[in-house]
């Protein structure tokens, strides 16, 4: 299960989902567009880390609390 606990790298984030760095990065651009990641470390060259905003957070949440949910009904 992917670990969103501390900030990771685009390569961190492609072997824990099983995809390719440039589809990470491709989705780190348009989430960190619509507010729901940063990144933490913008200067670096190498190993830049990103994490969710308090928005990617609430967003998780409540994603995983209609997941739960919609478990529970079947």
């Amino acid at each position: 299960m992917l670990s969103l606990d501390k900030p990771k790298t685009p390569k961190q984030l492609a072997s824990e989902c099983k995809i390719s760095i440039s589809n990470v990065s491709n989705a780190l651009a348009e989430l960190i567009e619509a507010g729901f990641v940063k990144c933490k470390t913008p200067d670096a060259h190498m190993y830049k880390y990103f994490e969710l905003t308090q928005k990617g957070k609430k967003a998780l949440k409540q994603s995983l609390a209609e997941e739960t949910n919609s478990q529970r009904i079947k």
